[in-house]
């Protein structure tokens, strides 16, 4: 170290105090880095473990959102499951009140989307209601005379005649 100090130096030799003082000096200032050094990597590590901290907590943020958001998809699917079967049951409750089976007012229901007019089940009421009386009316009209029930004698078998030419001549 002497070399060091003579061969940087232009002024006068260093006494041996001076170097004792020098080399005090250099020891103190080595063991101020040490504890500097030790500080500063005490420091470090806890700013490495906060930051840990935050990653980790911003992870669970995170994993809180997705469960959440997964938690909102299930309730969204559940509504929309709940709203289909409303959907059919109320559908299926309007077309058995049309006069169709249960079994055909719940295939229908499936088949038909949401949003369908009252106006609809209305039309298909009138419409069987509609049928079902010319069927009954064209029923009628293919059925034969009725009798009182009584045989045919004398007077009936007239009355029968005279009935009988009156429906050909429309009256």
């Amino acid at each position: 170290m002497e070399d060091i100090i003579n061969a940087t130096s232009t002024e006068a030799p260093v006494t041996p105090e001076q170097e004792q003082d020098f080399e005090k000096l250099y020891k103190d200032l080595l063991a101020e880095k040490d504890k500097l050094k030790d500080s500063f990597d005490k420091a470090a590590s806890e700013a490495a473990g906060y930051k840990r901290k935050l990653a980790e907590h911003l992870t669970k943020e995170e994993q809180e959102k997705l469960e959440r958001e997964q938690a909102d998809k299930d309730l969204r699917e559940e509504l929309e499951a709940l709203r289909l079967e409303k959907r059919i049951s109320t559908y299926s409750a309007k077309l058995l009140e049309t006069g169709v089976t249960a079994d055909v007012a719940g295939t229908l229901a499936k088949t038909l989307p949401d949003g369908v007019p009252n106006e609809f089940f209305d039309g298909i009421k009138k419409f069987i209601s509609d049928e079902t009386a010319r069927i009954r009316a064209e029923a009628l009209k293919q059925q034969p005379n009725l009798t009182t029930g009584v045989p045919l004698q004398a007077q009936n078998v007239d009355d029968a005649e005279d009935a009988k030419m009156r429906k050909w001549f429309g009256i």
